[in-house]
C-alpha cells in the first residue's frame, strides 16, 4: 500500500494531538475513489501501520527525520522555485459578505486581510477578476499572515 511505503521511506508528523486516544489519516480526495475505507484489511493494515509506529524525537535541520541514512532520496521540495507572483493591477473583487474590504486580499500587504465578519457558513465565497485569462501551476494563500478576529 502506498501510505505504507510513504512512511517507511519518508516518514510522516503529528501535525495535532487533541488529547483523545483516537489515530486519523488525512487522505487526498483525489485518492478516495481507489480507497475502500470500509474494507477490513485496509482498517487491520491501519491499525497495524498504528501499533508499529515509532515517534522521533532528534529530528532537526541537520538530522532529518533523526538522522542516519535515507532509505530513499528526500521528496522535492514542493515550492522549489519561489513562486513569481502576478501582477493584480487593476485586478477586482467581490466577496459574498464584507465585499467592500476584499481588495484587501492584494494589496501586497502582509498586516491586512480580507475576512467576512461573520462566522463560516455554506455559500461564502469571494470572487477575483484577474481581467484576463491567466496561466498560471499553483495558487499560494498565505492566510498565516493575516490575523482577523473571526
Amino acid at each position: 500500500m502506498e501510505l505504507f511505503y510513504a512512511l517507511q521511506h519518508y516518514g510522516g508528523y503529528i501535525v495535532d494531538d487533541s488529547g483523545w486516544d483516537d489515530n486519523q489519516i488525512g487522505i487526498d480526495n483525489s485518492t478516495l475513489g481507489d480507497t475502500d475505507l470500509s474494507n477490513t484489511t485496509f482498517v487491520n493494515d491501519v491499525n497495524t501501520l498504528f501499533a508499529n509506529l515509532k515517534i522521533i524525537d532528534n529530528n532537526g535541520p541537520d538530522s532529518i527525520g533523526g538522522g542516519g541514512t535515507p532509505i530513499v532520496q528526500p521528496a522535492p521540495t514542493l515550492l522549489a522555485n519561489s513562486p513569481t507572483p502576478l501582477n493584480k493591477k487593476n485586478w477586482t473583487t467581490t466577496a459574498s459578505d464584507n465585499s467592500a474590504n476584499a481588495q484587501l486580499m492584494l494589496d501586497g500587504n502582509t498586516s491586512t486581510g480580507w475576512n467576512t465578519a461573520k462566522n463560516p457558513y455554506a455559500g461564502e465565497n469571494i470572487v477575483i477578476d484577474m481581467k484576463k485569462p491567466r496561466t498560471f501551476d499553483r495558487v499560494v494563500m498565505a492566510r498565516r499572515w493575516y490575523r482577523s478576529s473571526h
